[in-house]
């Protein structure tokens, strides 16, 4: 007697979601604070569960935004839009996301990448702190001053 074979099973719905697209960026793409936010359009036919979004500084390689802003998501597909965005560092950025859906027995099935254009990062120099005067001899008087965040010299 051999065993009953496996039930059928209707094959998946493997459609991926379309490209999103219509970006909102920053002002003329460029930050002083670095804080900004992008935004996108989702307007295909396939239902989406959220967004996978990553990052580029100064042509890298695209890393993962966890946009949920918590340590313990996995950062895998968020359903955030717009999305608010901090970075630390000079550089020119770019963003590229895309919409996704989950269907059974295959999990995560996401759309094609849509890249923003390129967002110019150029963080203001902070204030340095007062200076201070020393005099060491009958004319000759020493400034100092504490360095400034950002600043070149």
């Amino acid at each position: 007697m051999s065993p009953n074979p496996p039930p059928e099973c209707p094959p998946p719905n493997l459609e991926p979601p379309a490209p999103v697209h219509s970006f909102t960026l920053p002002a003329l793409k460029r930050s002083t604070d670095g804080q900004f936010q992008i935004g996108w359009k989702y307007t295909g036919s396939v239902q989406i569960m959220g967004y996978q979004a990553e990052q580029s500084k100064d042509g890298g390689t695209y890393t993962r935004l966890n946009l949920t802003n918590n340590p313990n998501s996995t950062g895998e597909v968020v359903p955030i839009n717009p999305a608010n965005i901090t970075v630390t560092a000079n550089g020119k950025y770019r963003y590229r996301v895309r919409a996704c859906r989950s269907t059974a027995n295959v999990g995560w099935v996401c759309g094609d990448w849509a890249e923003t254009e390129i967002i110019t990062v150029t963080l203001r120099p902070s204030t340095p702190l007062a200076p201070t005067a020393s005099y060491t001899a009958a004319s000759d008087v020493t400034i100092n001053w504490s360095a400034a965040t950002y600043a070149t010299y």
